[in-house]
């Protein structure tokens, strides 16, 4: 099995003054790359409103697996979006916001195969 991992700082949650236009284009570009994993940084207002941008970007990307990571400064939280399938699956997760981090960090062990 082949697996793709993307990154992306979204810069600001993908959100200007409230308008959602960059994150609507952010995401078709993401959604386009055909990636397993994406580690999306600055998900800032992610949290916000039971998780809502969250829960809408890995629909828009097919992605059931989510995580979201609270940053130590800034609110700027790390998303974990993940294409879990048969042979690919996440078996054990552990974010660590201790220092000196600044942003979120989060270690994720992977099931590979088929």
């Amino acid at each position: 099995m082949r697996l793709t991992v993307g990154t992306w700082n979204i810069r600001d949650g993908g959100l200007d003054g409230g308008d959602d236009s960059r994150l609507t284009r952010q995401v078709a570009v993401m959604r386009s790359l055909d990636v397993d994993v994406w580690a999306v940084q600055e998900a800032k207002g992610w949290a916000a409103d039971g998780r809502r941008i969250l829960h809408d970007v890995a629909r828009r990307l097919d992605m059931p697996g989510r995580y979201l990571v609270p940053s130590n400064h800034h609110g700027c939280d790390l998303a974990l979006l993940i294409r879990e399938r048969p042979g690919l699956w996440v078996v054990r997760e552990r974010p660590d916001t201790a220092p000196p981090w600044w942003h979120a960090l989060h270690h994720l062990e992977l099931h590979v195969g088929g």
